[in-house]
């Protein structure tokens, strides 16, 4: 690996944008069809609806990583290159796939933004939640 803190450095990027064009796309949905208070059901339509697209956001995020694995030869195949990914970016970490020294460095900073990644989303949930149900009794 040639530059590893550049390369680390644009998957980081990678990975913010991806979030953050779904979080955009996301947010519009949301903000187009809450214009005058939705009905608890239809609210609720509108939350799972936003939930569901951040959570293809983050399967999408760990599967950019799964590639790169993949591809540098880092991981044996891309299924398991997926299943190391998704365990990494959500720090669960089981530990039966170990890589070499380089690589280890990259996964650490794959774990670190999926956990603000993972963060994100939370705080987006909760705002969307406040918007659509805020002043409910």
């Amino acid at each position: 690996m040639v530059n590893i803190a550049g390369f680390i450095a644009g998957m980081i990027l990678a990975t913010t944008f991806i979030h953050a064009g779904f979080m955009f796309a996301g947010l519009s949905f949301v903000h187009r069809h809450t214009r005058n208070r939705p009905k608890k059901l239809r609210g609720t339509l509108i939350v799972a609806l936003f939930v569901f697209l951040m959570f293809v956001a983050s399967v999408l995020e760990a599967l950019i990583w799964a590639l790169v694995y993949a591809g540098q030869g880092a991981i044996q195949g891309l299924a398991t290159a997926l299943y190391f990914s998704m365990v990494t970016f959500t720090t669960l970490g089981y530990g039966d796939i170990v890589l070499e020294d380089d690589w280890r460095l990259v996964a650490s900073f794959q774990a670190s933004v999926g956990l603000i990644m993972f963060g994100w989303t939370t705080a987006l949930v909760v705002n969307v939640v406040d918007e659509v149900f805020g002043g409910d009794s």
